[in-house]
């Protein structure tokens, strides 16, 4: 399982912050798979477990806290576990029950954003979640008019951003925060393809995203801030289960973080800071000293592409830019 955590610390509504979870599962019926044991769902074919949920139990998960969460694999009763749940899409799942629909169901309902409203007139936050065929995410899995599936962008081009503006524009109300949350890019590597920048600089400019929440990456990678609004390239994860498992050492993916910017009225961003945690049996602890120093230097050596600084801020860090 992986999980990534976006915080609003300090308020996108009066008052109030807001979580934003991003979930790698299965959601399978039992009579799909083998057996269903805990959390994990065996699959025949490949003779192995995967993290997975039960539709009916997907309504009520609240994990990490978080109202809003975009599940990467959704899938009910379809090849529910032919292919490694991380090489995913995304479906995006409002609080509580799924908005009334199951997830993936068809083309509109894969696409339609979870859309949280703030108590007493608060702001709204709508998130839009997809996928795109570089994290690994085969093209089979798009839903279609009558198929179960993920939210595919068929590629970075100004006909997608186009499109994007359109679904943004026919929900969006004054006062609304925007969010893009983008399954892509490889696992591993801190760069960052030209075609992303390209495509998050112009979500914000022409589809009105306030903040881009991008993640596939199994470690943090460089965060910018272009116009006002942040871009997250790659989150990194919050808690896996790949503790003990070798290779990629160099990238440090038990050091791991939560994302705290704040919005002001307009959107745009007033602070950012960072949480840094270790990983370590599958829970969440603070880092020594010396790994929190390692996280900070590299974050700080990948903002820096942009022109920012990430600071200590005693157990935090603090994103800076101009």
């Amino acid at each position: 399982m992986r999980e990534r955590l976006l915080l609003g610390g300090q308020h996108l509504a009066e008052g109030a912050g807001l979580a934003l979870g991003d979930e790698e599962r299965v959601v399978a019926e039992a009579a799909a798979t083998a057996r269903f044991r805990g959390d994990l769902a065996f699959d025949p074919a490949l003779g192995a477990f995967h993290v997975a949920v039960r539709p009916s139990e997907a309504e009520h998960r609240h994990e990490g806290g978080a109202p809003i969460r975009s599940l990467e694999r959704a899938e009910a009763g379809h090849e529910p576990l032919a292919h490694p749940p991380h090489r995913t899409g995304e479906v995006a799942l409002g609080p509580g029950p799924i908005g009334g629909r199951e997830a993936g169901r068809a083309v509109e309902a894969a696409a339609a954003p979870a859309v949280l409203a703030r108590p007493e007139g608060g702001r709204r936050v709508v998130l839009f979640a997809c996928g795109l065929p570089d994290s690994g995410v085969p093209r089979r899995w798009a839903a279609g008019p009558e198929r179960p599936g993920v939210f595919l962008l068929p590629d970075l081009s100004e006909r997608t951003v186009r499109a994007l503006a359109a679904r943004i524009e026919a929900v969006r109300r004054p006062g609304d925060v925007v969010v893009l949350s983008i399954h892509w890019g490889p696992n591993w590597g801190y760069g960052i393809p030209a075609e992303h920048r390209w495509f998050a600089h112009a979500v914000v400019e022409e589809a009105g995203v306030d903040l881009v929440h991008g993640h596939s990456s199994h470690h943090p990678k460089g965060i910018e801030v272009y116009r006002g609004r942040p871009i997250l390239y790659g989150c990194g994860d919050l808690l896996n289960d790949y503790e003990g498992i070798a290779g990629y050492e160099e990238y440090r993916g038990d050091l791991v973080l939560a994302y705290l910017p704040a919005l002001d009225g307009t959107g745009r961003l007033a602070r950012f800071e960072l949480a840094p945690f270790r990983v370590r049996r599958f829970r969440l602890e603070r880092p020594p000293a010396e790994d929190r120093d390692w996280l900070r230097a590299v974050l700080d050596r990948e903002c820096g592409r942009f022109g920012h600084r990430v600071v200590a801020a005693g157990e935090t860090f603090r994103l800076e830019w101009s």
